[in-house]
């Protein structure tokens, strides 16, 4: 245990929770220290699901141009929640595994 974990955390659900209005973002339902709940998101991330473990993918040009669209209007999202229209967040990385399907899309 860390207060700087305990405070990423901290910012990361602030941050979730004024995401919920966004279709592109996953909910959260509550937080406490390093413990949150989130949606249920059944269809796994998305590297799974363009590069799976096994077998080939099946993902077609269309899908990945739509999924491409999805992830680029999350992103938007999460930069522009404040309304403001300037960053909001601050963000070091996003990869394939931090971004979940949800019903599908």
């Amino acid at each position: 245990f860390t207060f700087r974990n305990m405070e990423r955390h901290r910012r990361d659900a602030l941050v979730a929770e004024r995401l919920t209005s966004s279709p592109h973002a996953v909910d959260i339902y509550s937080y406490c220290a390093h413990s949150s709940v989130y949606e249920y998101s059944g269809g796994g991330d998305i590297n799974e699901f363009m590069w799976p473990a096994r077998g080939e993918s099946r993902v077609t040009k269309r899908e990945k141009l739509v999924m491409a669209y999805h992830v680029a209007a999350g992103i938007a999202d999460l930069h522009g929640f404040d309304g403001e229209g300037r960053a909001s967040v601050a963000h070091t990385d996003i990869t394939p595994t931090q971004l979940v399907l949800i019903d599908g899309a």
